[in-house]
């Protein structure tokens, strides 16, 4: 069935919105990188919109002479690999203990103790 020129009309304009959407969405990103290979004094003077004026890899030099910028992504991906960890063996242990259908007080029990953890793994901090 070929379509009207009505839901033509409606996909032509769902595009144009998605496409704006997406380039608002890309930009800011886009923009500082260009801003991060430009010269640093002139990125001061501003108006870089899309290319970089002055290109240069000197910002990232100086930032990769820095022995912390190491260490903070060694403890970047140890928090990481660690915390996933952690929030797979939390609720494993508590997926195991509500399996378990021994008594309706011992599974809500389970279900009060399995709130912090939920609510920790919600926010990427798992406490149990």
């Amino acid at each position: 069935m070929k379509p009207s020129t009505g839901d033509r009309i409606v996909s032509v304009i769902i595009h144009i919105l998605l496409i704006i959407i997406g380039f608002v969405s890309i930009y800011p990103f886009w923009n500082a990188a260009v801003i991060s290979f430009n010269n640093g004094i002139d990125a001061l003077k501003g108006g870089i919109t899309f290319w970089p004026r002055e290109f240069t890899l000197d910002n990232y030099k100086f930032v990769f002479k820095d022995k912390r910028l190491i260490n903070g992504f060694i403890i970047s991906v140890l928090r990481t690999g660690l915390g996933t960890a952690g929030a797979i063996l939390c609720t494993s242990i508590f997926a195991y203990g509500m399996s378990k259908r021994s008594s309706s007080e011992e599974n809500s029990i389970w279900e009060w103790l399995s709130l912090p953890c939920i609510s920790a793994e919600a926010s990427f901090r798992p406490i149990c």
